[in-house]
């Protein structure tokens, strides 16, 4: 038996991989004053910067929104990345929490969005696109 090296990269000279969604945000449909959910899965060069949005407007984590973002590692055997899922819940879901949400996510080597609508069971409500 003889000795074995393995050359392994530096973390120093990595390639920065801008990030990509594996899967989008997809539209929700829920009942006044329960909990929406929207949910994506993001892969890339970490850490992230995510930032949501409805209708245009930054939202911040409070006591209404909760945002997450989470290790799988389910598929890295597959695609040689780490996934992250991403996720934002709203709680107790009212009229103003109807309209177009958008996730932003940002590493070094770029950005990707991606967008879905919150609607309530029996409700209409207009916006601008």
């Amino acid at each position: 038996p003889g000795l074995y090296y393995m050359r392994m990269p530096s973390l120093y000279n990595r390639e920065i991989i801008p990030p990509t969604f594996s899967y989008e945000i997809e539209n929700v449909s829920v009942r006044r004053g329960t909990i929406g959910c929207f949910k994506g899965t993001v892969n890339g060069s970490y850490p992230f910067e995510i930032i949501w949005y409805l209708n245009n407007r930054e939202l911040i984590s409070n006591d209404h929104y909760e945002m997450s973002m989470k290790q799988d590692y389910s598929e890295t055997f597959l695609t040689g990345l780490i996934d992250y899922i991403i996720s934002l819940k709203i709680f107790n879901c009212t009229f103003n929490d109807i309209g177009k949400y958008t996730v932003l996510v940002r590493n070094e080597a770029g950005d990707a969005s991606c967008s879905a609508f919150l609607v309530i069971e029996g409700i209409v409500k207009k916006f601008a696109i």
